[in-house]
C-alpha cells in the first residue's frame, strides 16, 4: 500500500512532535516552577497577600507540591538520558553505519539515472525546478539504448563506466530488482527499530514507488510479434520520474554519494550486468571497448 504525501508528513512529525510535547516542555515548565517557588519575589508572599489569591489558603503546600514534581522530572530526564537515550544512541549509530554503505549504492544508481535522463533531453541548467519541469512532460519510456558514460571517483582512482546495452525500461527493471532487494535486507535487519522512522519511511516508499511499479509491468506485458516490442504507454511517466527524484533527494540526508562526472568521450569502460535467478541477485562487470560500445 503506498502511503500518501500528507501521510507520509504526518508520521515523520509524530516523533519530533512528541519528543518536544513529552520532554522539552515539561523540563523548561519544572525549572521554571523551580525558579518561581524557591528564587522568585513571590516565594516570600502568602497567598492572602495576592489579591486574586486570597481564597486559596494552601499556596505553600501546594508551592512544595510542585517543586517536588519538577525536582523529579527533572531527576527522571537526566536518569533517562544516561539509562536510555545514550544507549538507543549508541545502537542507531551502530545500524546506521552497517547500512550506510547499502544506502550509498542505492542513492549511486539514481543518480546515475537521473543524470542519463538530463543528459537525453539537453537539461543543462543548474535549476532543479526546470529540471523537474521538463522531466515532468515526458509521457512514456525512451527505449532506445541508452549507451550513457559516467565515471566515479575513488579513492584509488576514477572508474570509467558505461550503461552499455541498457535500455531505459531494462536499466530501471534491474535497479528496481537490485534496491528492493537491498532495501528489504535493511527491513529485516537486527536492531532496524533504532533507525530513524524517517528513514524507514522513505525507503519504503522507495521500494514501492510507481517509477518502479511502471518497470515492472513494462517486463510482464507480452511483446507484440510482429515487431517484437512492447505494446504499452505510461503518460504519467515524467510525473513519476519526478517523484523518484524527490525520493532521491531526500535518502541523500542519508548518504554519502560518490563524487560522479558524466563525460560522454567514448572511451573504454566498464559496464554493469545484474542477473536474476530464482531470487538469486549476482552483479557482474564487463569490460566494454569504445569500439564496441559505438557499433
Amino acid at each position: 500500500m503506498k502511503i500518501s504525501t500528507s501521510k507520509k508528513n504526518n508520521l515523520v512529525n509524530f516523533s519530533k512532535t512528541n519528543r518536544i510535547l513529552l520532554f522539552w516542555i515539561p523540563l523548561v515548565f519544572s525549572f521554571l516552577m523551580i525558579l518561581i517557588i524557591k528564587f522568585s519575589p513571590l516565594s516570600r508572599l502568602h497567598t492572602s497577600e495576592i489579591p486574586t489569591l486570597a481564597w486559596f489558603d494552601y499556596g505553600e503546600q501546594l508551592g512544595d507540591l510542585m517543586f517536588n514534581l519538577s525536582i523529579g522530572y527533572i531527576v527522571s530526564c537526566i536518569f533517562y538520558y544516561f539509562v536510555v537515550y545514550i544507549p538507543e544512541q549508541k545502537k542507531r549509530l551502530t545500524i546506521m553505519n552497517i547500512i550506510q554503505i547499502k544506502i550509498d549504492s542505492i542513492t549511486e544508481m539514481m543518480v546515475q539515472t537521473l543524470n542519463y535522463f538530463y543528459f537525453k533531453y539537453a537539461i543543462q541548467t543548474a535549476d532543479q525546478e526546470e529540471k523537474n519541469k521538463v522531466l515532468g512532460q515526458l509521457n512514456d519510456f525512451p527505449d532506445n539504448l541508452m549507451n550513457f558514460y559516467y565515471q566515479q571517483e575513488r579513492e584509488d582512482g576514477v572508474i570509467k563506466l558505461n550503461t552499455g546495452i541498457y535500455t531505459v525500461p531494462l536499466r530501471l527493471e534491474h535497479e528496481r530488482i537490485r534496491n528492493q532487494y537491498i532495501i528489504d535486507k535493511i527491513l529485516h535487519m537486527p536492531l532496524v527499530n533504532s533507525i530513524e522512522p524517517e528513514l524507514i519511511i522513505l525507503l519504503i516508499q522507495l521500494r514501492d514507488c510507481k517509477l518502479y511499479q511502471d518497470a515492472k509491468l513494462y517486463y510482464s506485458l507480452p511483446e507484440n510479434k510482429d515487431n517484437e516490442t512492447k505494446v504499452v504507454s505510461f503518460p504519467e511517466f515524467g510525473k513519476d520520474l519526478n517523484n523518484y527524484y524527490d525520493l532521491y533527494s531526500e535518502l541523500t540526508i542519508y548518504s554519502n554519494v560518490r563524487q560522479h562526472n558524466f563525460d560522454q568521450t567514448a572511451e573504454d569502460s566498464w559496464h554493469d550486468i545484474h542477473i536474476t535467478t530464482e531470487g538469486i541477485k549476482r552483479k557482474y562487470k564487463t569490460h566494454i571497448s569504445k569500439e564496441k560500445i559505438s557499433d
